[in-house]
Formats: structure tokens, C-alpha cells, sequence
């Protein structure tokens, strides 16, 4: 039976309407045919629960007995929680994951490097990223476990792609091909910090990280060259 922490229960306006007609009873007719029953529900409680604002349990049990149904069926609250209960389902259920595809014969070795990247480990040699919570990180963390298991020997050849919560997405690639692989879509997201080259259809190749450092001295020899020329109209003008 679901009673509300706080004694107070609202209920669902048009239902309450619909018994009440069922019976063929006004608001008032009805407030004293509970009177006459001995049940406390005054008119100005019918009133105030067909309006759709919270009454005391008390009030909505009464008038559960006077329809002859739960409490259960005449909450607005209940429903309202079933609604959320499915909206939250129903977006777990588009919730974006990292999956990681690797052919390894060593299954201990590639269970224990996608557990210390915070993944986890599927049938098939499927690993994913995001579960039971997603984090930014996922995407990168994946693609750091797949290089790891390439340079280790785990696996010849590791992709990552993007899959859909709770189903794993089938591996799109076709033919087997050495290193990471990184789908365009994943790759798009890594790009600030990793480097990619070579493409096969929607696929690109890993080839290591970005070096900032290397970045940061093109930059600063950028700046240099404006700074030169700047100097020169300064001291042509």
C-alpha cells in the first residue's frame, strides 16, 4: 500500500470525477453520503481533491471506500512515478557508450587492462565504457586501453565506436586490420588530444597522442614572426 511521508496524498482529478459520477452523486450529494457512513470527507475536501491539490491519506482512503477501489488507483502521485520510472528507462536506454572491439587470445590479459581503464568486459571480446555511469572521460579511456593492448601484444587489432545502451552495437568494420581504429564519430571527439591519419570508410587509424609541447613551440614561433613584423612598421613609420 503506498502511503506519503508527509500525510498528504494528491489525487487524480479526473478519475475522482469519473467515480463520482459513476454513482451519480453531486460534490455535496456525495460529502453527505460519506457523513452518513461515518467517513470524514467533507465537501470542502472533495472540492479541493477534484482540483487536483494534495488531501490528508485519510481523505483519499475514505473515498477509495465510498468508489470501491484502492488508493493506489485514485493517486495521481503513483502514476506520476510510474511516468518518471519510464522516462528514466527510456533514457538509459539512449544513453551513448564506448565499445571496444578487440580479437585477443589472452582473454585474462585483456580482461585485466580493460578493468584498469574502468571499463568492463562482454561476450565476444566486447569492452564497454560508460557503465554503470557515463563519464567525459569514456571516449578516452577507451582509446587509451585499445593502444595499451596493441602495444602489449593483447591484440593485433582494437576499434572503438560509439553503442547504444543496453545492446552492443555489431562491429561495422569489415576485414581485419592492425592497430586502433577509432570510428569518425569518436575520433571527432578525441582530436584535441589525439592524433589520427590514415581513413578506411568511416573508420581512422590512431597514431599517438598530441604533443602540446610540439604545438606550443609552433605557436610561440608564430607569435615571434608577428612580433618581427611589427617591429619593422614601428621603426618604418
Amino acid at each position: 500500500m503506498f502511503i506519503p511521508q508527509d500525510g498528504r496524498l494528491r489525487l487524480d482529478r479526473e478519475r475522482l470525477k469519473q467515480h463520482r459520477k459513476r454513482l451519480g452523486l453531486s460534490q455535496e450529494a456525495l460529502a453527505e453520503y460519506c457523513f452518513d457512513r461515518r467517513l470524514c470527507v467533507s465537501i470542502a475536501s472533495i472540492k479541493r481533491a477534484e482540483s487536483g491539490k494534495a488531501v490528508l491519506y485519510r481523505t483519499a482512503r475514505h473515498l477509495a471506500e465510498i468508489y470501491e477501489v484502492e488508493v493506489e488507483e485514485l493517486s495521481a502521485e503513483v502514476e506520476e512515478a510510474a511516468v518518471v520510472a519510464s522516462d528514466i528507462e527510456e533514457m538509459e536506454s539512449a544513453r551513448v557508450l564506448i565499445q571496444l572491439h578487440a580479437v585477443a587470445s589472452d582473454q585474462s590479459a585483456l580482461a585485466s587492462w580493460v578493468q584498469h581503464f574502468g571499463g568492463s568486459l562482454e561476450e565476444g571480446g566486447t569492452a564497454l565504457f560508460g557503465l554503470p555511469r557515463a563519464y567525459r572521460s569514456d571516449a578516452q579511456r577507451g582509446l587509451l586501453c585499445a593502444a595499451t593492448l596493441v602495444e602489449q601484444g593483447v591484440a593485433r587489432g582494437v576499434y572503438l565506436q560509439a553503442g547504444h545502451w543496453p545492446t552492443a552495437v555489431p562491429l561495422s568494420m569489415s576485414g581485419e586490420q592492425s592497430g586502433v581504429w577509432v570510428e569518425r564519430g569518436v575520433a571527432v571527439q578525441l582530436a584535441e588530444r589525439f592524433v589520427f591519419d590514415d581513413e578506411v570508410g568511416e573508420w581512422r587509424r590512431y597514431r599517438q597522442p598530441r604533443d602540446e609541447a610540439h604545438d606550443a613551440r609552433f605557436e610561440l614561433v608564430g607569435r615571434r614572426v608577428q612580433l618581427g613584423q611589427l617591429q619593422a612598421i614601428l621603426e618604418n613609420t
